[in-house]
């Protein structure tokens, strides 16, 4: 099944930048595969500082983060985005996610929220909406 029916839509997706900040260096190599085969432009960073020193540099249009990483969680990492680079569309990706991570997200206006192993056709869905977002609230709602 493709995951973009016509040239356009792919060429569209090419017009994003995409940073995937994990500390699993496996997953990180995995979901930049993925969006790259879809035409997104992809960095990735193997912790929040990092990812901050690249927001500092580069332009992005959406952070797909972990929660827990060795010094800064994924919750902390995205109060920084919020703080320092406005409301950049964000993506939590985790295998750890309490009820109180939850709640923050949401307060941080998260775009998606998704429990590691995650259905990548819907990572990829909600990576398109965040990009691209349709008039209105934006939801969260965990996956």
């Amino acid at each position: 099944m493709a995951l973009f029916s016509e040239g356009s839509e792919k060429e569209r997706a090419a017009a994003y930048r995409v940073l995937i900040v994990d500390d699993d260096q496996q997953f990180n190599a995995l979901l930049a595969e993925i969006f790259r085969g879809v035409g997104y432009q992809v960095t990735t960073a193997a912790s929040a500082e990092s990812g901050l020193e690249v927001l500092a540099r580069e332009p992005v249009d959406l952070v797909i983060t972990d929660q827990r990483m060795p010094g800064m969680s994924g919750v902390a990492f995205i109060e920084r985005i919020r703080a320092d680079f406005g409301g950049k569309a964000v993506i939590m990706v985790s295998g750890f996610l309490e009820s109180e991570t939850l709640d923050r997200l949401k307060s941080l206006e998260v775009n998606a929220v998704f429990s590691k192993p995650m259905n990548i056709p819907d990572l990829l869905s909600a990576a398109g909406r965040a990009v691209e977002p349709a008039p209105g609230p934006s939801a969260i709602r965990a996956q």
